[in-house]
């Protein structure tokens, strides 16, 4: 039973019509999913995997600021991050941005933490 996210996380690798299937199904769930152990291992491996469009679309389904703090979804918030910055480097900055202008808050918290360090390297890389 633990290990049947690695089954999906290795569909949705494949690049074929069995990960683009995968791939659809996990839309809508993505924001349940990024809070639950294992599961967040998916959706992170989903914005890694699918298509520029099907990525962009999706990140309208996640709300970033619920994921900040929480233990799981922490990760899946540093992962679109990253993906974000090759597909919209704006967005990107301002999403960055935006958490480090959130310091005061997050530094004490375990998890908020990693995401403001997350969010300021990603500053560093690609310019304020």
């Amino acid at each position: 039973m633990l290990f049947r996210n690695h089954v999906v996380q290795s569909l949705t690798c494949l690049q074929n019509e069995a990960s683009a299937l995968a791939i659809e199904s996990l839309k809508g769930s993505l924001m349940i999913l990024a809070k639950v152990p294992y599961a967040r291992f998916v959706v992170q491996k989903f914005f890694e995997s699918c298509d520029d469009k099907t990525a962009f679309d999706s990140y309208n389904e996640i709300v970033l600021d619920d994921l900040v703090t929480n233990c799981v979804g922490h990760f899946v918030h540093q992962s679109v991050i990253r993906r974000l910055e090759t597909l919209d480097i704006m967005l990107c900055r301002k999403l960055c941005s935006d958490i480090v202008g959130r310091k005061n808050e997050l530094q004490d918290d375990k998890y908020g933490s990693q995401v403001f360090i997350t969010s300021k390297n990603m500053l560093r890389k690609i310019g304020k």
